[in-house]
C-alpha cells in the first residue's frame, strides 16, 4: 500500500522500500519511463512505491511539483529539476500540485564506460555513485538549461517509445550530450573538482563488471569475480560496494533479473529455460529473486506483458 502525504510525516516510509527490475540487458542497456499525473486529458500512471534498482537514473520534472525522498531525507520538487542516482538509493516521489510529468532515464553503468574515452565514463558514473549528500542528487538548473534537458528527455523518450532505424545510436548521443551540458554546468559553478573517481580503482570495477556480464550465465561466485580482479574477497566487496552502492553479488543477481525480464517478453518464453539461461541453479531460487525484484512470479510477469502489448 502506498504511503499518503499526510503519513510520511509519521510512518519510514523506507519499510516500504522494494527492488525493481526493468527490463535492461547487455544489449539493451537503457529504459525510458514516463509518468504522468492529475491530468484529465492523458491516462494517468498508478503511483509508483518506494524503491531501489540496480541501475542508474536520471530524472527530470517538466511539469507540476511533488515531494522527493532521497533515503532519510526529504526535498521539494518543481518543474524543471533534475534527479540523478546510482544504483541500491532508496527513493520515492509524491506529486504536489498537479498536472505532474516526468521523465525518468534508467541505464546499467557499465553505458557511460561506452559513451566516450575511459576517463569521461568513470567521471560521469562517479557523479552517480559516489557518496554524496542527498542534496547534491536534486540539481535546479538555470531556465537556458532547463529548456535544453527538457529537449533532450523528450526526445530520448521518443527514441525509446517509437524506435526506428538509428534510435539507439541517437539515444546514446541524447544521453551523453544531456549529461556533458549538465556536468559542465555544475563545473562552472564551483571552482574545485566536482567529479572524482573516489578511493577506488575504476579500472578494475569496469572489469568486474564487464566480468559478470560476459559470464552471468555461468556459475561464478563471490571467489571467482576477487580471483579475476586479483583481489581478496573482502577488498572485492567494500571497493564494490563503495563504488556501486551495493556488493558484487548483489549486482550479478540484479543483472540477471533484468536480463531474465528481457527474455521473459520474446514470444514462447519458458520460465525454467529462461531461468537456466541467465544462469540460477535452481528455479525456486529464480522464482524467489524474481519476486523479490518484480513483486510477482516469472508467470505472471509473461501474463501481465502479454495484457500490456495486447493494450498498446
Amino acid at each position: 500500500m502506498l504511503l499518503s502525504p499526510a503519513k510520511m510525516k509519521a510512518i519510514d516510509w523506507l519499510s516500504q522500500v522494494r527492488e525493481t527490475a526493468l527490463p535492461l540487458s547487455h544489449a539493451r542497456p537503457y529504459w525510458v519511463r514516463s509518468f504522468q499525473a492529475g491530468d484529465k486529458k492523458a491516462k494517468p500512471v498508478p503511483p509508483l512505491p518506494p524503491e531501489q534498482h540496480p541501475y542508474c537514473e536520471f530524472n527530470m520534472i517538466l511539469q507540476g511539483s511533488g515531494q522527493q525522498f532521497i533515503g532519510p531525507e526529504r526535498f521539494a520538487r518543481k518543474a524543471g529539476d533534475l534527479m540523478i542516482l546510482g544504483p541500491g538509493i532508496p527513493h520515492y516521489g509524491l506529486a504536489k500540485d498537479g498536472p505532474l510529468r516526468a521523465i525518468t532515464v534508467f541505464f546499467l553503468p557499465t553505458l557511460l564506460f561506452e559513451l566516450g574515452p575511459e576517463a569521461d565514463g568513470r567521471r560521469v558514473l562517479s557523479r552517480f555513485t559516489s557518496s554524496t549528500p542527498a542534496s547534491r542528487r536534486l540539481i535546479r538548473p538555470p531556465a537556458a538549461l532547463s529548456r535544453n534537458m527538457a529537449s533532450y528527455f523528450g526526445d530520448m523518450l521518443l527514441e525509446f517509445e517509437k524506435p526506428k532505424l538509428g534510435s539507439e545510436l541517437r539515444f546514446r548521443a541524447l544521453l551523453g550530450m544531456a549529461l556533458t551540458e549538465l556536468l559542465r554546468w555544475e563545473a562552472k559553478q564551483r571552482p574545485e573538482p566536482q567529479i572524482t573517481t573516489g578511493a577506488y580503482d575504476w579500472a578494475m570495477i569496469e572489469r568486474v563488471l564487464s566480468f559478470m556480464q560476459l559470464h552471468y550465465k555461468e556459475q561464478i561466485y563471490v571467489q571467482d569475480i576477487a580471483r579475476f580482479a586479483g583481489l581478496s574477497q573482502g577488498r572485492l566487496q567494500s571497493t564494490f560496494r563503495r563504488a556501486m552502492g551495493m556488493s558484487c553479488m548483489q549486482y550479478l543477481r540484479s543483472y540477471r533479473i533484468t536480463h531474465a525480464c528481457a527474455l521473459l517478453c520474446l514470444p514462447g518464453a519458458r520460465v525454467t529455460e529462461v531461468a537456466m539461461e541467465v544462469g540460477f541453479e535452481t528455479l525456486s531460487h529464480f522464482n524467489l529473486s524474481f519476486r523479490k525484484f518484480c513483486e510477482c512470479s516469472p508467470s505472471e510477469y509473461i501474463r501481465r506483458r502479454g495484457r500490456t502489448l495486447r493494450a498498446s
